[in-house]
């Protein structure tokens, strides 16, 4: 998935939190989230010295979090160091080098122990409920990998906007997105960006993270519990 920089559904309007036009800009934002942890290609860090990484996360924020929006220092969001720096901080941060773990995983299960297996498969369940398989994600992420978990919550909002638009209930939508945020998003983002600003990741990857981490704090807000 690449960063997308054009305007955000509904930027510029009052969006209300459980619209069409707010679940189309929450897909957009996992989406972004997703892309802007990548590896730093050519393109992403093209995008990332242009300042348009933070533009765009501007822009999205500023439709459904805008007191968020108000905090973003675009100055670290475009900070990609020198020549191929930010590559190599990706590397010394998520690649398991000489053998050992990562430092900062971006597999939400890594440090699950005798419990992770539990957990891959019940997000394989979850998956699997909504008609999506491993056939969907690329060959070599398992099911907790930090993208695979975006781009399911990419999904399950997309799929939220698309009732709405249609005028059909979204509430099956609505609880998933609870239930994953939950389960496995609410309390795992926050450690991520823990991890990062112990390994004094580059002011990118801190800033992003903690982005990511209010965002996802503030969709857990935004799907209480439901009665069912």
């Amino acid at each position: 998935m690449r960063i997308d920089t054009s305007p955000a559904p509904g930027a510029g309007t009052t969006i209300f939190p459980h619209d069409g036009s707010s679940a189309r800009v929450r897909a957009e934002l996992y989406g972004f989230f997703a892309a802007a942890l990548e590896y730093p290609d050519e393109e992403l860090l093209a995008l990332v010295r242009s300042g348009a990484v933070a533009a765009r996360l501007r822009t999205l924020l500023e439709t459904v979090c805008p007191a968020l929006a108000a905090t973003i220092d675009a100055a670290a969001l475009g900070d990609a160091g020198s020549g191929d720096e930010l590559a190599i901080e990706y590397t010394r941060l998520f690649d398991a080098c000489g053998g050992g773990a990562p430092a900062c995983c971006l597999n939400s299960t890594a440090s699950r122990g005798d419990a992770r297996m539990g957990v891959l498969e019940e997000l394989v369940r979850f998956y699997n409920h909504f008609g999506l398989t491993a056939a969907d994600t690329p060959a070599n992420e398992l099911p907790d990998y930090l993208g695979t978990l975006f781009e399911f919550m990419y999904f399950l909002c997309d799929r939220e906007a698309e009732c709405h638009e249609e005028g059909v209930d979204s509430g099956a939508f609505g609880r998933a997105q609870h239930d994953f945020l939950s389960r496995h998003l609410a309390s795992w983002i926050p450690a991520l960006h823990e991890d990062l600003k112990r390994h004094a990741a580059f002011p990118y990857y801190r800033e992003l993270s903690r982005l990511c981490a209010a965002f996802v704090a503030e969709e857990a807000r935004r799907h209480p519990p439901t009665v069912r």
